[in-house]
């Protein structure tokens, strides 16, 4: 009778794993993934999502403002210190850039950002996805996730021989 809980337990355990890895592994699919496991990733993206239509504009009181305010900061120059106070999309395109791959065509966002001691400054800025993900994305059970689901499988299998 013991064993009989001790491989339900762990054969449920197995399967909750399994379940866990794989929704972590299709975070993409599932949104609502990210707003549990990266929520200042899910209000970046969401943020992005926003300025990409034309005339769009993000002040400091909306979701996403800070993360989207703190990844273009990083355009600017290390020794100068900006207050960004809004952001206003002017138009999106893809233009040529130069990587140590060669050429290659690249999705940019034009936008004006809004300073709060100077005039507002426009310009194109590529890669703000790839930056977001790298600045946002860094939850460690997104990193775990294969290792959860073959942790999942594996306690399934034992389960089956208990």
């Amino acid at each position: 009778m013991i064993r009989f809980k001790v491989k339900h337990y762990v054969g449920v355990l197995g399967v909750c794993l399994i379940i866990v890895g794989w929704v972590l592994g299709n975070a993409d699919r599932h949104p609502w993934v990210y707003r549990i496991v990266a929520p200042k990733y899910a209000t970046a993206v969401s943020a992005l999502k926003r300025i990409q239509e034309k005339n769009a504009v993000l002040k400091q009181k909306d979701d996403g403002f800070r993360e989207i305010s703190e990844i273009l900061k990083g355009y600017f120059e290390a020794t100068i210190s900006r207050e960004i106070t809004g952001i206003k999309t002017l138009s999106q395109g893809v233009d040529v850039v130069e990587t140590p791959e060669g050429a290659q065509w690249d999705p940019y966002l034009e936008l004006e950002v809004s300073l709060s001691n100077e005039p507002p400054l426009s310009a194109k800025f590529f890669g703000l996805k790839s930056k977001i993900e790298k600045a946002y994305l860094t939850s460690k059970f997104l990193a775990w996730k294969d290792g959860i689901f073959w942790s999942g499988i594996a306690l399934s299998l034992i389960a089956l021989f208990l």
